[in-house]
């Protein structure tokens, strides 16, 4: 066998290999869970989680390739003649906030200039309600300029907007003021990931699969050409 046909049937098993190559999503670059901080003491709102400036939870509003999950799970157990928050990045309307209303209602809260009023928010309002003492799943999602809320199993409610909040106080459990803190319990898993270019096995990008199936055709025709004598021998 001559040098030639053994680097033309070497660099053909490497091609083929390569242009099998199977895809891989990048995988999450920020994950964490949270809970907040229950008070021993009957009749005391429990204390909120405060992890303080997170800029974390605002880089998705900003980056058009990052999305943000947040799975709640809570279980409120007063919900009479008040507003309780689950969530808050930073006082006031500058943030990002979900609140529950006094009727158990849900909704999400980001700060935008396109948002009316005074107040400069625009809102989600997710269908169905948070119950007392009922647990209760709550899921929140923010991707390219769009934010949904889903309760449990309910429909998806969605805003598209120019979302500008701040996160120089995120809270879990609790809100701007001692009267929007959770009365129940919050957990909260937080998924944050980048959507950048899919991968392949080994981390090659996608497009060395694509040449690796162009250069594996080329180099299977140039050995059929090269054992062209032998092909047409046997045929004959």
């Amino acid at each position: 066998m001559t040098n030639r046909r053994l680097v033309l049937i070497v660099l053909t098993y490497i091609a083929f290999f390569a242009s099998i190559l199977e895809p891989v999503q990048p995988t999450p670059v920020f994950e964490n869970t949270y809970r907040s901080i229950k008070s021993s003491f009957t009749g005391i709102p429990d204390a909120p989680l405060d992890i303080g400036s997170d800029q974390e939870f605002c880089r998705v509003f900003y980056q058009s390739n990052v999305q943000m999950d947040i799975d709640f799970t809570i279980t409120v157990t007063k919900l009479s003649k008040r507003y309780t928050n689950i969530f808050q990045t930073d006082d006031l309307n500058s943030g990002f906030r979900i609140e529950i209303g006094q009727d158990g209602e849900l909704t999400a809260f980001v700060q935008s200039p396109d948002g009316g009023g005074p107040e400069k928010v625009l809102s989600v309002l997710a269908y169905g309600v948070v119950k007392q003492k009922t647990l209760t799943r709550v899921h929140v999602s923010v991707y390219m300029k769009t934010l949904t809320v889903k309760i449990d199993d309910g429909a998806v409610a969605s805003q598209q907007g120019n979302f500008q909040p701040s996160c120089n106080h995120v809270l879990f459990g609790g809100g701007y003021d001692n009267t929007r803190t959770t009365i129940g319990e919050v957990t909260a898993v937080v998924r944050i990931q980048t959507s950048g270019k899919t991968v392949t096995t080994f981390g090659f990008p996608m497009q060395t699969r694509g040449i690796a199936r162009i250069l594996f055709t080329l180099l299977l025709v140039g050995l059929i050409w090269e054992y062209r004598r032998k092909i047409f021998a046997l045929n004959n």
